[in-house]
């Protein structure tokens, strides 16, 4: 997560839905001018607070100690920070279709399988969903307070580039270079539709109601979601407070 006093914004980091490679972009705005990261680890894992923001910690070492982390839910930050900037920075975070995440967050969590048979691999899949693990995946914690999503904007994990570019030319920012977005895990030639049966789909669709109803997700078709209009002109509502 990162927060940017200089350009007035909070970024929260979801999961499986290229958060780090936006991270990573956005990262220098909320790093004191000048900053450079160590020579032998260009992922910083540690925490940092400074007067030119926050970066919160990585990886489950540097998280142990920090008080911002990765994915810190939302309304723990806005308590951090205080209400008078959580309301007025200018907030965004990614999201991803639900049933495409789930098959994401399956391979992150099953690295050894990724060179297996594709039969093998939709088969323990659904095993997984059936056992209710990917439920570890739902995130919506993170930017979600008192039942709906709070943020200004959503980057979209299928519009990533253009979406990543519509908030660096709102904030008035120069982007450091959008890092690998896709496969780091998967590796298999299936689209994310042919892991599905009929059960595996009902169950995804059962974990991320919320999310599927709010943003207009469908299993088939993830390029024709848009956002609410509320979401598209508190864009403009922002730029008028700052």
């Amino acid at each position: 997560m990162l927060v940017s006093h200089r350009h007035r914004f909070i970024y929260l980091k979801t999961r499986k839905s290229a958060s780090s490679s936006v991270e990573l972009a956005f990262e220098h705005c909320a790093r004191p001018v000048g900053w450079k990261q160590p020579e032998d680890n260009a992922f910083a894992t540690e925490e940092m607070v400074s007067d030119a923001g926050i970066v919160g910690a990585r990886g489950l070492k540097a998280k142990q100690t920090a008080e911002f982390t990765d994915h810190i839910r939302g309304i723990r930050v806005k308590k951090l920070i205080g209400r008078e900037i959580w309301n007025s920075y200018f907030k965004f975070c990614t999201i991803r279709n639900p049933w495409e995440k789930t098959v994401s967050h399956f391979h992150f969590t099953h690295p050894n399988i990724r060179n297996a048979r594709e039969r093998r691999i939709v088969r323990v899949f659904r095993e997984w969903l059936r056992n209710n693990d990917s439920r570890h995946g739902v995130d919506k914690g993170i930017y979600w307070i008192d039942g709906k999503p709070v943020m200004d904007y959503y980057i979209r994990h299928h519009n990533i580039v253009e979406d990543v570019t519509t908030v660096a030319d709102h904030l008035g920012v120069k982007l450091d270079p959008l890092g690998e977005v896709f496969g780091q895990f998967r590796k298999s030639g299936l689209s994310y539709t042919e892991y599905y049966d009929d059960q595996a789909r009902s169950l995804v669709a059962n974990f991320y109601e919320d999310e599927i109803k709010w943003f207009g997700w469908s299993f088939e078709n993830d390029q024709e979601i848009e956002l609410p209009p509320l979401e598209k002109r508190s864009m403009i509502e922002t730029a008028e407070q700052s």
